[in-house]
Order: C-alpha cells, then structure tokens, then sequence
C-alpha cells in the first residue's frame, strides 16, 4: 500500500504541477487511474497540507483570469467552477461589480457595432445577455445609464 501511495502521489503532484486543479479533479483522475478509494483520499489530503491544491486559492486565481479574459455572468463562473468540482464561493458584491463591468462592456461592444440600433435590437440584445445569466436588474442598470 505504501508503494501504490508513492506513486499516486508522484502521478498526483505531476497533475497539478502541469496545470492548477481542484481537489475534485484530482480525486477523478486518481479514481480514474484506479487507486483505491483509501489511497486517494490519503494523496488528496497529502497534497491539501503540502499546499499543491487549495479550492478557495484555485477559485480566487480562476476569478482573476475570467476577469481579464472574459465577459461572463455570475451564473457562467459559479456554473464553470461548479463543473471543475470547486466548492469555494468567490465575494458575491466583487463577482456583482465583475458582473456590471461585463454587461458594460458587452454593451459598448454593442453600441459600436450597431450605432443606428432599434428597439427590437435592442431587446433582442438584451434577451441574449439573459440568456447567458445575466441579472437582468444589473442589465437594466447599464443600458438606461448609457442611454
């Protein structure tokens, strides 16, 4: 058992050294390579106290990426981090002003394209931006400030 614990752990830390990972991630990929139920947990817990993974630092850092990368909604994050296995919750009012900052964006992204829109383009901009979990109160907010 010490052995398989060795390797799973040196298969463990090579997982998490190529990319960052939740604890979920790495529970399914040592599942995957068929460690015992046992063994995983003891690598998983192993490399929670080594500091090699850490859901609320994961989602932290995952956060400040979508920020810079992406135009997202609340719902699109919680949903992204919900399906990596994270359970670490980021600050609602940051994740709400993310969330504005976002809907601006798309908006001017909007304006720019369709300087001449109409009403209906706009409620149809509007739909989508739902669509995607946008609160549409948030939503609001932006579009009778920029009109």
């Amino acid at each position: 058992m010490n052995n398989k614990f060795e390797i799973g752990k040196e298969v463990a830390i090579k997982y998490v050294m190529f990319k960052k990972r939740t604890e979920a991630e790495v529970t399914k990929k040592l599942e995957f390579l068929n460690y015992s139920p046992a063994i995983v947990e003891k690598i998983v817990n192993y490399l929670k106290e080594a500091g090699y993974i850490n859901d609320e630092r994961y989602a932290e850092k995952y956060f400040n990426e979508i920020k810079k990368l992406k135009n997202w909604s609340k719902v699109q994050i919680k949903n992204d981090l919900y399906k990596r296995g994270c359970k670490a919750e980021i600050d609602a009012e940051e994740l709400n002003d993310y969330e504005i900052q976002s809907i601006t964006n798309l908006y001017n992204k909007y304006i720019f394209k369709y300087p001449d829109h109409t009403q209906e383009n706009l409620n149809e901009f509007i739909t989508v931006l739902k669509k995607k979990g946008f609160e549409y109160g948030n939503i609001q907010k932006i579009i009778k400030t920029e009109e």
